[in-house]
C-alpha cells in the first residue's frame, strides 16, 4: 500500500466517525424535543383543568347565591314570639280570640 490509499483508508473511517457522532446527538436532541412536547402537553392539561375547576367553583356559588335570594324573597322571615303582624293581630279580634299575650 502506499500512502495516498492509507490517507483514503484513514480519511473514510473519519467520515464514518463524523456520521455516528452526527446521528448519535441527532438521536438525543430528537429525545429532547419528544421529552418537553410530552411535558409542555401535561402543563397544558393541568392548566386546562385548574382553570376548568374553578369556573366550576364560580358558577356553584353563584347557584348558592341565586337560591339564597330566591328564598329570601320567598320565604318571610320569622316573626318572635310574642311579637305578632297586624294582619294576625286583626284575624285575633274578628275571631274573638281570647288570647291574653303583650301586645305592642
Amino acid at each position: 500500500m502506499n500512502a495516498n490509499n492509507t490517507k483514503f483508508i484513514r480519511r473514510r473511517n473519519e467520515d464514518g466517525i463524523a456520521l455516528i457522532l452526527t446521528l448519535a446527538i441527532l438521536v438525543i436532541a430528537t429525545i429532547l424535543v419528544v421529552g418537553f412536547v410530552a411535558s409542555m402537553r401535561t402543563e397544558r392539561q393541568a392548566a386546562a383543568s385548574i382553570a376548568n375547576n374553578m369556573n366550576a367553583a364560580l358558577i356553584a356559588q353563584a347557584a348558592i347565591d341565586h337560591a339564597t335570594s330566591i328564598l329570601d324573597r320567598n320565604i318571610p322571615q320569622p316573626v318572635p314570639p310574642g311579637r305578632g303582624n297586624c294582619k294576625s293581630d286583626e284575624l285575633d279580634h274578628q275571631s274573638g280570640s281570647s288570647y291574653d299575650g303583650p301586645r305592642d
